[in-house]
């Protein structure tokens, strides 16, 4: 199966709520951290600010979608949904460097300018299918974005104790279509890789 072709996902889903929320569970920000949890934790220590309880592997589908996109495209397989309060995806993004020749195109940057203006962003998700890099994790930081949801760190561990250390809850899902995808891609177009990481 090629890099762009969407393999076995189900269709595109806008919101991002389990369907079955007896599985949630609260993360502990931590590599190997459930899946799902619940959306009980107040962010930055700010009263009356919830995350929605989310599905990571449902929402990772959705990003892998994206991913899958800009593979098609002959770009690099990253993607990335932004989920609001409420648990709707109100925002896509991928990679888009190599199609728009432009460096700053990572996946959550598309993403989040994609989102537009917003003003709860300490109340949103951004789920992202590899580790978020500096540039990346700067845009989280600056927004204050209150939850990063990661596909995998294993092809590449970016910045995320920074995120940490800003009070940014993490889950880390280590999903095997992510690694999979990644892991592909690297084997197949090393250079471009190297490229993207800067190396």
């Amino acid at each position: 199966m090629g890099l762009g072709d969407s393999g076995t996902l189900p269709p595109p889903v806008t919101s991002a709520f389990a369907e079955d929320e007896s599985a949630g569970l609260e993360g502990d920000g931590d590599a190997g951290a459930p899946a799902t949890f619940a959306g009980t934790r107040q962010l930055l220590g700010r009263p009356g600010r919830r995350l929605p309880q989310v599905d990571a592997r449902s929402v990772l589908t959705e990003a892998l979608r994206e991913a899958q996109q800009s593979a098609a495209e002959g770009g690099i397989p990253i993607g990335a949904v932004l989920i609001d309060a409420e648990g709707e995806i109100v925002a896509r993004g991928h990679n888009m460097r190599v199609q728009n020749d432009d460096p700053t195109a990572h996946a959550e940057i598309t993403c989040l300018r994609h989102a537009g203006r917003r003003t709860d962003w300490r109340q949103t998700t951004l789920v992202t299918t590899l580790s978020p890099c500096m540039l990346c994790t700067g845009a989280v930081l600056q927004l204050g974005i209150g939850r990063v949801i990661i596909g995998e760190n294993r092809n590449f561990l970016g910045s995320e104790n920074l995120l940490r250390q800003n009070g940014v809850k993490l889950t880390v899902a280590q999903d095997p279509r992510c690694i999979e995808l990644m892991e592909r891609f690297i084997d197949e177009q090393p250079e471009l890789w190297s490229e993207d990481i800067s190396e």
